[in-house]
């Protein structure tokens, strides 16, 4: 039995879902420790600042 276009368009859709998905979750873990990266960041620069070191001395 012929596959129509809708069932081939489908049938692809689905192929690249499965093929994408662990670049998805691996996208998913990298954004979570940019996240994570940034808060830390953030917390070292704030306890800089509160010893009285200013941004400009500090290179990140």
């Amino acid at each position: 039995m012929e596959m129509t276009k809708n069932e081939k368009a489908e049938r692809l859709q689905h192929v690249l879902d499965e093929a994408l998905l662990p670049l998805k979750q691996q996208l998913d873990v990298l954004e979570k420790e940019m996240i994570s990266v940034r808060e830390n960041q953030e917390e070292l620069i704030r306890m800089l600042s509160e010893k009285g070191l200013s941004k400009k001395s500090v290179s990140c």
